[in-house]
């Protein structure tokens, strides 16, 4: 036997070891399983210096030791050599177009080129992906010659995106929520929304009122839907279907208790196995939530699924990728005009209309930082389309200003759970910067 031991080998040593440790080890936290691990880590470089000596071979050097534990239990309790990168505190976004260029976004430094060596070459990247999709998702996943893209949740809550093979080299994109347990509050302190919206949003919540958020890549929907939820009771049962986790709300132990997290899953190499978010909008219902999240509509089934619960009444928070408040109905349109069950885009609006209750866009203000620009209330359907009441409109500085267009019926149910309807009399807002 050789006595050297890769990291593959070290790190199913440790996985066994965990297996065959429970019931015993079901009670332990994380820093107890990481210290179990380590002395298995341990045990075996053991066990391995030993018959080096014995077959007068040249053992492990005790620096290259330390630094295969250290990355075995990394890799398995974190995200391997990606883990360096989610310990900066003030990272945002991590891009690798390649093992030779890595770059970091931070949130007040902007983008920098990170200056050390990380990974061996392309091949030590494709690798380092492979190994976390196996391992460190909800549901196992590929990233190989047959499935060259991938989106996963990273144990932190992070979400990566790799491609390869189509791609000139592998590439990955690691997007990483600074707020991982945010509030309305401090999404106003740090400027994103103002004094009226948060008090509209807070009894917006309270009413149950059914809310999709727009905005283009990177414009904080994930944050924004994450205050909304923690406007809610610890108790509130939440139901939450994404693609791939990112709200995380189980990760707050105040509110785990309630929260349903459930996770698409792609089909396996035979081609089945599938499960669409579709078909987890359909089940949760079973599940008698007080809330549904539907992270991100993306396709005709989901978006009509979505509707169809909106319009019995649930109360519901969902996002959409789009450009504006004003007419990201017509995205969720288009997606139900499309698809096995398609209906025409007028019949589209219809159940639109009777579906949501607010529209809010978020997205960039003059000075780049996130902030909410836009809010529309659903004021009905005029036999094509979708009626709105513009309530929020980008003012000067790239952030939403108000306007008193709020219907008579919707602030009265509003004002009752605690809005004060005059903050919107203010026409520059009552932003805090």
């Amino acid at each position: 036997m050789n006595a050297l031991v890769s990291l593959e080998e070290m790190i199913e040593a440790i996985q066994e070891a965990l297996v065959l440790a429970e019931p015993t080890s079901v009670g332990w936290d994380d820093l107890e399983r990481e210290a179990y691990a380590h002395d298995v880590a341990v045990r075996l470089l053991g066990d391995r210096a030993r018959q080096a000596i014995e077959s007068n071979e040249e053992p492990m050097d005790p620096v290259a030791e330390s630094d295969l534990i250290g990355r075995a239990i990394a890799s398995y309790f974190g995200s391997g050599k990606f883990q360096r990168f989610l310990d900066l505190d003030d990272m945002t976004d991590l891009m690798i177009n390649g093992a030779d260029s890595i770059w970091v976004e931070y949130v007040d430094r902007g983008r920098e080129r990170w200056p050390h060596r990380v990974f061996t070459d392309d091949a030590d990247l494709r690798d380092e992906v492979a190994q976390l999709a196996r391992r460190a998702g909800a549901t196992e996943r590929r990233f190989d010659d047959g499935r060259p893209l991938l989106v996963m949740r990273l144990p932190d809550g992070s979400r990566l995106a790799a491609i390869m093979v189509v791609s000139t080299r592998p590439q990955v994109s690691i997007r990483r929520n600074v707020l991982p347990v945010a509030s309305l509050e401090e999404l106003e302190q740090r400027g994103t929304i103002d004094a009226a919206m948060r008090s509209m949003f807070d009894a917006a919540m309270r009413v149950g009122l059914r809310i999709v958020a727009s905005g283009e890549t990177g414009a904080g929907k994930t944050t924004f839907l994450r205050a909304l939820v923690n406007a809610t009771a610890f108790d509130t049962r939440f139901c939450v279907i994404e693609d791939t986790r990112e709200l995380n709300l189980a990760g707050d132990p105040a509110r785990s208790a309630a929260v349903l997290e459930w996770e698409t899953r792609e089909a396996n190499i035979e081609g089945a196995g599938e499960i669409t978010q579709a078909d987890l909008v359909r089940h949760a219902l079973r599940f008698n939530p007080d809330w549904l999240v539907v992270g991100e509509v993306r396709d005709a089934n989901a978006a009509r699924e979505m509707l169809l619960a909106m319009q019995h009444g649930h109360p519901s928070l969902s996002t959409v990728h789009h450009h504006s408040a004003g007419s990201a109905w017509k995205k969720l349109a288009q997606y139900v005009a499309q698809g096995p069950t398609a209906v025409g885009f007028d019949i589209a609006a219809l159940l639109i209309s009777d579906a949501v209750d607010m529209f809010v866009h978020l997205g960039r203000d003059r000075d780049g930082r996130r902030a909410v620009v836009e809010v529309c209330e659903v004021a009905g359907w005029n036999g094509s389309e979708v009626q709105l009441n513009r309530v929020f409109v980008p003012g000067p500085a790239g952030r939403g200003v108000p306007q008193p267009h709020l219907s008579d019926a919707r602030r009265s149910v509003l004002v009752d759970a605690g809005f004060d309807h005059s903050l919107l009399l203010n026409p520059d807002g009552w932003w805090a910067r």
